[in-house]
């Protein structure tokens, strides 16, 4: 793949009130988590499958480094791509950090989202950023039940493994919080893992909480994913089948009773889950006029 020209690595964001404060999104790999292959997630800003190895696109720093000279110092720069961008199965172990030195000489925050402890690795440079510009990490959490995880994606880590990740970023005084997806009809969209998620997390050291109540599911993962729920729970096909047809996006039909129970845990822990409210704290100066779902 290294005889592709890329004409921009940076894409502006739409609405940067509207996603965790974030600027400029940066695509930098190829590829997508196989896990993942049929659970993005509802707010997900890129919910595509990319069925190819997940490979950093090494021959790109030079670009990522030029386009953020044209940028405005201070601004917040995320990474939206489909792979983790500190998963272990991802090659060149230094990418992450020669992206991270380039945002740091550049006085640009960040934004990512990752369940790997390798972030701990590059403290230091995140440290470094927070002192000029906002930096936020966000860790995907929905399974507060390890069983029901390993059934729909035993590469992630699992709970007790993000809540220690979480611990460790907010005790070294990085800025982090959860967004909570994957929740999927019929297997883990139930007030308890809800409440215990928001319960457990506060504990951790979770600035906020931010949820999701569905998945998305497009039509080339569609087969595998009635699949594996076939061969995970034996009858449960049928009622997706019944329930949302051929459907794309597969909102819990427990919605409405997950929503105030999250809303009502929420405000009883004071933990925040809102929008505006999570980029007000990492933009103080931002005046947002958002809805909460």
């Amino acid at each position: 793949m290294s005889g592709i020209k890329y004409k921009r690595i940076l894409s502006p964001s739409k609405s940067p009130q509207r996603y965790f404060g974030v600027d400029f999104f940066a695509c930098l790999f190829h590829g997508s988590y196989p896990g993942r292959q049929y659970l993005a997630s509802i707010v997900d800003v890129d919910q595509t499958y990319r069925n190819e190895p997940m490979l950093p696109k090494t021959d790109i720093i030079f670009l990522f480094k030029q386009e953020l000279s044209l940028k405005v110092e201070g601004s917040i720069i995320g990474f939206y791509q489909n792979p983790d961008v500190y998963d272990k199965l991802q090659e060149n172990e230094g990418f992450m950090r020669t992206i991270l030195e380039i945002i740091l000489e550049k006085n640009m925050g960040l934004y990512l989202e990752t369940s790997s402890d390798k972030v701990l690795h590059d403290l230091d440079i995140l440290k470094k950023i927070n002192e000029k510009a906002p930096v936020i990490i966000t860790v995907p959490i929905a399974f507060a039940n390890d069983l029901v995880q390993e059934k729909m994606d035993f590469f992630e880590p699992d709970f007790t493994h993000k809540l220690r990740l979480i611990h460790k970023l907010s005790h070294e005084t990085i800025p982090v919080g959860v967004i909570m997806k994957p929740i999927i009809p019929f297997v883990n969209d139930s007030e308890e893992n809800v409440r215990e998620i928001l319960l457990k997390t506060k504990e951790a050291g979770a600035l906020f909480v931010y949820p999701t109540f569905g998945i998305m599911l497009f039509e080339e993962q569609r087969s595998s994913f009635l699949d594996l729920i076939d061969k995970e729970y034996p009858g449960l096909k049928n009622i997706f089948m019944d329930t949302y047809g051929n459907k794309k996006s597969l909102a819990s039909m427990n919605s409405g009773k997950l929503k105030k129970a999250f809303v009502f845990e929420a405000k009883k822990l004071k933990i925040p889950f809102g929008m505006r409210d999570i980029v007000k704290s990492i933009k103080p100066q931002s005046e947002t006029q958002l809805k909460l779902f």
